[in-house]
Protein backbone atom coordinates (compact mmCIF):
# COMPACT_ATOMS: atom_id res chain seq x y z
CA UNK A 1 0.00 0.00 0.00
CA UNK A 2 2.84 2.24 0.95
CA UNK A 3 4.12 1.67 -2.39
CA UNK A 4 0.91 2.60 -3.98
CA UNK A 5 0.99 5.63 -2.14
CA UNK A 6 4.45 6.45 -3.25
CA UNK A 7 4.10 5.90 -7.09
CA UNK A 8 0.99 8.42 -6.89
CA UNK A 9 2.99 11.07 -5.14
CA UNK A 10 5.77 10.49 -7.55
CA UNK A 11 3.47 10.98 -10.50
CA UNK A 12 1.80 14.37 -8.95
CA UNK A 13 5.18 15.79 -8.35
CA UNK A 14 6.25 14.73 -11.79
CA UNK A 15 3.30 16.40 -13.13
CA UNK A 16 3.08 19.86 -10.76
CA UNK A 17 6.87 19.90 -12.56
CA UNK A 18 5.44 20.65 -16.34
CA UNK A 19 2.35 22.07 -15.42
CA UNK A 20 2.89 24.22 -11.89
CA UNK A 21 1.03 24.87 -9.28
CA UNK A 22 -0.89 27.74 -10.51
CA UNK A 23 -2.80 25.56 -12.82
CA UNK A 24 -4.41 23.26 -10.38
CA UNK A 25 -8.05 23.97 -9.38
CA UNK A 26 -8.43 21.07 -7.03
CA UNK A 27 -7.30 17.71 -6.17
CA UNK A 28 -8.93 14.65 -4.86
CA UNK A 29 -7.87 11.35 -3.93
CA UNK A 30 -9.25 7.96 -3.30
CA UNK A 31 -8.04 4.75 -2.52
CA UNK A 32 -6.91 3.57 -6.24
CA UNK A 33 -6.59 7.36 -8.15
CA UNK A 34 -5.63 10.81 -8.00
CA UNK A 35 -8.07 13.58 -9.15
CA UNK A 36 -6.57 16.94 -10.68
CA UNK A 37 -8.43 19.32 -12.36
CA UNK A 38 -5.98 22.03 -14.32
CA UNK A 39 -7.84 25.39 -14.88
CA UNK A 40 -7.92 26.41 -18.84
CA UNK A 41 -5.57 29.50 -19.72
CA UNK A 42 -6.43 32.39 -22.10
CA UNK A 43 -4.05 32.30 -25.03
CA UNK A 44 -0.82 33.93 -25.36
CA UNK A 45 0.16 36.81 -27.75
CA UNK A 46 3.80 37.09 -28.61
CA UNK A 47 5.74 40.04 -29.97
CA UNK A 48 4.94 41.45 -33.08
CA UNK A 49 6.58 42.23 -36.61
CA UNK A 50 7.96 45.10 -36.54
CA UNK A 51 8.71 44.82 -32.72
CA UNK A 52 7.04 47.73 -30.63
CA UNK A 53 7.80 51.35 -30.84
CA UNK A 54 9.75 50.29 -34.31
CA UNK A 55 10.24 53.40 -36.83
CA UNK A 56 10.91 53.80 -40.45
CA UNK A 57 8.12 51.83 -41.43
CA UNK A 58 6.78 52.02 -44.95
CA UNK A 59 3.20 53.38 -46.12
CA UNK A 60 2.29 49.50 -46.57
CA UNK A 61 3.23 46.71 -45.33
CA UNK A 62 1.94 43.18 -43.35
CA UNK A 63 1.83 43.71 -39.65
CA UNK A 64 2.13 40.03 -38.08
CA UNK A 65 2.18 39.02 -34.52
CA UNK A 66 2.14 35.02 -33.30
CA UNK A 67 -0.63 33.76 -31.22
CA UNK A 68 -0.85 30.40 -29.71
CA UNK A 69 -3.73 28.57 -27.03
CA UNK A 70 -1.42 26.38 -24.40
CA UNK A 71 -4.44 23.64 -24.20
CA UNK A 72 -4.91 23.91 -27.97
CA UNK A 73 -8.14 25.55 -27.74
CA UNK A 74 -9.73 26.98 -31.16
CA UNK A 75 -10.08 30.89 -30.63
CA UNK A 76 -10.76 34.11 -32.17
CA UNK A 77 -8.79 36.95 -33.18
CA UNK A 78 -8.67 40.42 -34.09
CA UNK A 79 -6.03 42.78 -35.05
CA UNK A 80 -6.71 46.88 -35.29
CA UNK A 81 -4.87 49.60 -35.97
CA UNK A 82 -5.69 53.65 -35.39
CA UNK A 83 -6.08 53.77 -39.07
CA UNK A 84 -9.44 51.65 -38.98
CA UNK A 85 -7.79 48.76 -40.96
CA UNK A 86 -8.65 45.61 -39.64
CA UNK A 87 -8.64 41.86 -39.79
CA UNK A 88 -9.74 38.49 -37.27
CA UNK A 89 -11.03 35.13 -37.98
CA UNK A 90 -13.17 32.85 -35.64
CA UNK A 91 -11.86 28.99 -34.66
CA UNK A 92 -8.56 29.91 -35.29
CA UNK A 93 -5.59 27.60 -34.39
CA UNK A 94 -2.33 28.52 -33.23
CA UNK A 95 -0.04 30.17 -35.63
CA UNK A 96 1.05 33.67 -37.06
CA UNK A 97 -2.08 36.12 -37.92
CA UNK A 98 -1.17 39.50 -39.90
CA UNK A 99 -2.87 42.33 -40.97
CA UNK A 100 -2.19 44.36 -44.12
CA UNK A 101 -1.69 47.83 -44.04
CA UNK A 102 -1.70 50.38 -46.77
CA UNK A 103 -1.99 54.23 -47.24
CA UNK A 104 -0.34 55.02 -44.48
CA UNK A 105 0.74 58.77 -43.73
CA UNK A 106 4.90 60.06 -43.90
CA UNK A 107 6.24 60.37 -39.83
CA UNK A 108 3.02 59.38 -38.42
CA UNK A 109 2.80 56.89 -35.04
CA UNK A 110 0.07 54.56 -35.41
CA UNK A 111 -1.35 51.88 -32.62
CA UNK A 112 -2.31 48.88 -33.18
CA UNK A 113 -4.73 46.66 -30.72
CA UNK A 114 -4.28 42.19 -30.55
CA UNK A 115 -7.35 40.88 -28.74
CA UNK A 116 -7.57 36.91 -28.78
CA UNK A 117 -10.39 35.37 -26.37
CA UNK A 118 -10.85 31.68 -26.07
CA UNK A 119 -14.36 30.26 -26.03
CA UNK A 120 -13.40 26.68 -24.64
CA UNK A 121 -12.17 28.37 -21.50
CA UNK A 122 -15.23 30.70 -20.67
CA UNK A 123 -14.47 33.41 -22.97
CA UNK A 124 -11.16 33.75 -21.29
CA UNK A 125 -9.02 36.39 -23.42
CA UNK A 126 -5.64 38.24 -23.72
CA UNK A 127 -5.37 41.61 -25.22
CA UNK A 128 -2.59 43.91 -26.00
CA UNK A 129 -1.13 47.00 -27.86
CA UNK A 130 1.82 48.17 -30.13
CA UNK A 131 2.95 51.01 -31.55
CA UNK A 132 4.90 51.78 -34.57
CA UNK A 133 5.73 55.21 -36.42
CA UNK A 134 6.14 55.44 -41.06
CA UNK A 135 8.97 56.91 -42.69
CA UNK A 136 9.99 60.57 -43.08
CA UNK A 137 9.74 61.62 -46.33
CA UNK A 138 12.58 62.26 -48.34
CA UNK A 139 13.61 65.60 -48.44
CA UNK A 140 14.41 67.81 -50.97
CA UNK A 141 17.10 71.60 -50.77
CA UNK A 142 15.37 74.61 -52.59
CA UNK A 143 14.92 75.42 -55.78
CA UNK A 144 17.70 77.84 -57.33
CA UNK A 145 16.17 80.93 -56.72
CA UNK A 146 15.99 83.01 -60.26
CA UNK A 147 14.73 85.46 -62.38
CA UNK A 148 15.85 88.22 -60.50
CA UNK A 149 14.65 91.97 -60.62
CA UNK A 150 16.72 94.54 -61.75
CA UNK A 151 17.91 91.90 -64.29
CA UNK A 152 20.80 90.40 -63.99
CA UNK A 153 23.48 93.48 -65.86
CA UNK A 154 21.13 95.80 -66.00
CA UNK A 155 22.17 99.60 -66.57
CA UNK A 156 21.10 102.74 -65.48
CA UNK A 157 18.61 101.29 -62.70
CA UNK A 158 16.31 103.72 -60.54
CA UNK A 159 18.32 104.35 -57.03
CA UNK A 160 14.72 103.47 -55.49
CA UNK A 161 14.64 99.93 -57.15
CA UNK A 162 13.53 96.88 -55.03
CA UNK A 163 14.93 93.78 -55.67
CA UNK A 164 12.48 90.73 -56.29
CA UNK A 165 13.37 87.25 -57.49
CA UNK A 166 11.60 83.40 -57.97
CA UNK A 167 11.78 80.82 -54.91
CA UNK A 168 10.47 77.38 -54.85
CA UNK A 169 10.51 74.35 -53.43
CA UNK A 170 10.17 71.04 -55.07
CA UNK A 171 8.76 68.98 -52.10
CA UNK A 172 4.90 69.82 -51.27
CA UNK A 173 3.96 70.96 -48.28
CA UNK A 174 7.35 72.44 -47.97
CA UNK A 175 7.32 76.50 -46.80
CA UNK A 176 10.66 78.56 -48.15
CA UNK A 177 12.07 81.90 -46.74
CA UNK A 178 14.86 83.99 -47.86
CA UNK A 179 18.34 85.75 -46.84
CA UNK A 180 19.29 88.76 -49.07
CA UNK A 181 23.34 89.18 -49.26
CA UNK A 182 24.14 92.90 -50.56
CA UNK A 183 26.68 95.73 -51.40
CA UNK A 184 28.63 97.31 -54.03
CA UNK A 185 31.48 95.32 -52.63
CA UNK A 186 33.06 91.99 -51.20
CA UNK A 187 32.41 90.73 -48.92
CA UNK A 188 28.79 91.01 -49.19
CA UNK A 189 26.54 91.52 -45.89
CA UNK A 190 23.41 89.86 -45.17
CA UNK A 191 20.89 93.18 -45.32
CA UNK A 192 17.70 90.28 -44.66
CA UNK A 193 17.27 87.21 -42.90
CA UNK A 194 14.03 84.64 -43.02
CA UNK A 195 12.27 86.83 -45.25
CA UNK A 196 8.83 84.95 -46.10
CA UNK A 197 8.67 86.75 -49.36
CA UNK A 198 10.66 86.79 -52.48
CA UNK A 199 11.12 90.47 -52.52
CA UNK A 200 13.47 92.59 -50.50
CA UNK A 201 13.58 96.95 -50.58
CA UNK A 202 17.39 97.96 -50.05
CA UNK A 203 16.55 101.66 -49.50
CA UNK A 204 17.85 104.68 -52.08
CA UNK A 205 21.32 103.71 -53.56
CA UNK A 206 23.85 105.95 -54.69
CA UNK A 207 24.32 107.33 -58.65
CA UNK A 208 26.27 104.97 -60.84
CA UNK A 209 27.38 102.38 -58.75
CA UNK A 210 27.32 98.21 -59.57
CA UNK A 211 25.75 96.84 -56.53
CA UNK A 212 26.18 93.18 -56.49
CA UNK A 213 23.71 90.49 -55.01
CA UNK A 214 22.59 87.03 -54.28
CA UNK A 215 20.00 85.30 -52.33
CA UNK A 216 20.14 81.90 -49.90
CA UNK A 217 16.58 79.88 -49.83
CA UNK A 218 15.85 77.57 -46.72
CA UNK A 219 13.27 75.32 -46.21
CA UNK A 220 11.60 74.64 -43.51
CA UNK A 221 13.98 71.30 -42.83
CA UNK A 222 16.86 73.57 -42.37
CA UNK A 223 18.03 72.58 -45.64
CA UNK A 224 19.61 75.70 -48.21
CA UNK A 225 20.11 76.58 -51.63
CA UNK A 226 22.56 79.71 -52.11
CA UNK A 227 21.48 81.20 -55.93
CA UNK A 228 23.82 82.71 -58.33
CA UNK A 229 25.26 86.07 -57.85
CA UNK A 230 23.45 89.31 -59.77
CA UNK A 231 24.56 92.97 -60.33
CA UNK A 232 22.98 95.99 -61.73
CA UNK A 233 24.37 99.35 -62.19
CA UNK A 234 22.18 102.67 -60.97
CA UNK A 235 21.70 105.74 -63.36
CA UNK A 236 23.76 108.48 -63.93
CA UNK A 237 22.56 111.15 -61.47
CA UNK A 238 23.89 113.83 -64.87
CA UNK A 239 22.40 111.79 -67.54
CA UNK A 240 20.91 114.19 -70.39
CA UNK A 241 17.69 113.65 -72.96
CA UNK A 242 19.23 112.91 -76.20
CA UNK A 243 19.16 115.56 -78.89
CA UNK A 244 16.13 116.61 -81.00
CA UNK A 245 16.21 113.76 -83.84
CA UNK A 246 16.80 115.03 -87.24
CA UNK A 247 13.91 115.38 -89.59
CA UNK A 248 12.46 112.31 -91.13
CA UNK A 249 14.06 112.12 -94.62
CA UNK A 250 12.09 110.04 -97.24
CA UNK A 251 9.69 110.48 -100.39
CA UNK A 252 7.36 112.86 -99.83
CA UNK A 253 4.42 112.34 -102.40
CA UNK A 254 2.89 108.67 -102.60
CA UNK A 255 0.01 106.82 -103.05
CA UNK A 256 -2.53 104.85 -100.87
CA UNK A 257 -1.70 101.42 -99.83
CA UNK A 258 1.97 101.35 -100.97
CA UNK A 259 5.04 101.05 -98.25
CA UNK A 260 7.61 103.67 -97.70
CA UNK A 261 10.39 103.95 -95.73
CA UNK A 262 11.98 106.89 -93.87
CA UNK A 263 14.98 107.65 -92.10
CA UNK A 264 16.02 109.90 -88.70
CA UNK A 265 18.88 109.84 -86.77
CA UNK A 266 20.02 111.74 -83.12
CA UNK A 267 22.95 111.66 -80.77
CA UNK A 268 22.71 110.74 -76.73
CA UNK A 269 24.94 113.56 -74.77
CA UNK A 270 26.48 110.63 -72.81
CA UNK A 271 26.54 108.07 -75.99
CA UNK A 272 22.74 105.73 -74.58
CA UNK A 273 21.77 103.80 -76.34
CA UNK A 274 18.42 104.89 -77.63
CA UNK A 275 15.08 103.83 -78.73
CA UNK A 276 12.65 105.95 -81.91
CA UNK A 277 8.67 106.53 -81.88
CA UNK A 278 7.50 107.60 -85.24
CA UNK A 279 4.60 109.88 -85.32
CA UNK A 280 2.76 108.68 -88.70
CA UNK A 281 0.17 111.50 -89.16
CA UNK A 282 -2.74 109.58 -89.36
CA UNK A 283 -3.53 108.67 -85.55
CA UNK A 284 -0.82 106.15 -85.88
CA UNK A 285 3.00 105.48 -84.58
CA UNK A 286 5.41 102.98 -84.70
CA UNK A 287 5.58 102.36 -80.75
CA UNK A 288 9.48 102.64 -79.36
CA UNK A 289 11.91 101.29 -82.16
CA UNK A 290 15.27 99.66 -80.75
CA UNK A 291 17.81 100.16 -78.93
CA UNK A 292 19.85 101.96 -81.19
CA UNK A 293 23.41 103.05 -80.84
CA UNK A 294 23.61 106.89 -80.81
CA UNK A 295 24.39 108.41 -84.11
CA UNK A 296 22.80 105.12 -85.60
CA UNK A 297 20.28 105.80 -88.43
CA UNK A 298 17.26 104.46 -87.48
CA UNK A 299 14.74 103.55 -90.69
CA UNK A 300 10.56 102.79 -90.64
CA UNK A 301 8.20 102.31 -92.58
CA UNK A 302 4.05 103.01 -93.16
CA UNK A 303 1.11 102.39 -94.90
CA UNK A 304 -1.38 105.05 -95.70
CA UNK A 305 -4.67 103.72 -96.18
CA UNK A 306 -6.69 106.98 -96.84
CA UNK A 307 -5.51 110.04 -99.29
CA UNK A 308 -4.54 113.33 -97.59
CA UNK A 309 -1.57 115.23 -96.27
CA UNK A 310 0.51 114.10 -93.83
CA UNK A 311 3.11 115.65 -91.21
CA UNK A 312 5.25 112.82 -89.85
CA UNK A 313 7.73 112.92 -86.85
CA UNK A 314 9.97 111.30 -84.52
CA UNK A 315 11.50 111.89 -81.15
CA UNK A 316 13.69 109.31 -78.94
CA UNK A 317 14.29 108.55 -75.66
CA UNK A 318 17.65 106.88 -73.82
CA UNK A 319 18.11 103.42 -72.11
CA UNK A 320 16.66 105.46 -68.91
CA UNK A 321 13.48 106.52 -69.92
CA UNK A 322 14.50 109.88 -70.32
CA UNK A 323 12.75 111.88 -74.27
CA UNK A 324 13.79 114.76 -76.65
CA UNK A 325 11.27 116.45 -78.12
CA UNK A 326 9.69 115.99 -80.93
CA UNK A 327 11.21 116.83 -84.56
CA UNK A 328 10.24 118.64 -87.34
CA UNK A 329 7.81 117.53 -89.36
CA UNK A 330 8.16 116.25 -92.82
CA UNK A 331 4.59 117.12 -94.45
CA UNK A 332 3.64 114.34 -97.54
CA UNK A 333 1.13 113.76 -99.67
CA UNK A 334 -0.91 110.78 -100.82
CA UNK A 335 -2.90 111.67 -104.20
CA UNK A 336 -6.02 113.85 -102.90
CA UNK A 337 -7.52 116.69 -104.54
CA UNK A 338 -10.87 118.68 -104.59
CA UNK A 339 -10.79 119.64 -108.27
CA UNK A 340 -13.97 118.65 -109.62
CA UNK A 341 -12.05 116.72 -112.43
CA UNK A 342 -9.93 114.76 -110.12
CA UNK A 343 -13.93 114.02 -108.38
CA UNK A 344 -14.82 112.81 -111.83
CA UNK A 345 -11.90 110.68 -112.22
CA UNK A 346 -12.96 109.08 -108.52
CA UNK A 347 -16.53 108.45 -109.49
CA UNK A 348 -15.30 106.68 -113.08
CA UNK A 349 -13.47 104.66 -111.61
CA UNK A 350 -15.86 103.44 -108.86
CA UNK A 351 -18.35 102.87 -111.65
CA UNK A 352 -15.43 101.03 -113.94
CA UNK A 353 -13.19 99.33 -111.14
CA UNK A 354 -11.85 96.92 -113.73
CA UNK A 355 -11.91 99.96 -116.68
CA UNK A 356 -8.70 101.92 -117.28
CA UNK A 357 -5.60 100.71 -116.26
CA UNK A 358 -3.31 103.10 -117.89
CA UNK A 359 -5.46 106.48 -116.85
CA UNK A 360 -5.60 105.10 -113.63
CA UNK A 361 -1.56 104.34 -113.68
CA UNK A 362 -1.01 108.08 -114.54
CA UNK A 363 -3.47 109.88 -111.97
CA UNK A 364 -1.62 106.82 -109.10
CA UNK A 365 -4.99 105.59 -108.48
Amino acid sequence: MLRGIFQKGLIFGIFMMFVGTSVVSSIGQSDNEIVMVVNNRPPIIMNPIPTNGSTNNSLGFLWSIHIFDREGDAFSWTIQCSNRQNANWTGASNGTKSLVLSGLTNSTSYKVWVNATDPAGSGLYTRRWYTFTTIRPINHPPDIPSNPSPLFGADGVDVNTSLSWTGSDPDVGDTVTYDVWFGSMFPLQKVGSNISTPSFNPGTLANSLTYFWNVVVWDNHHLSTKGPSWYFTTINATNNVPMKPDTPSGQAKGKINAEYIYNSVTLDPEGDNVYYLWDWGDGNNSGWKGPYLSGVTCQATHTWSKKGNYAIKVKAKDIYGHESVWSDPLPITMPYSYNPMHQFFEWLFQQFPNAFPILRHLLRY
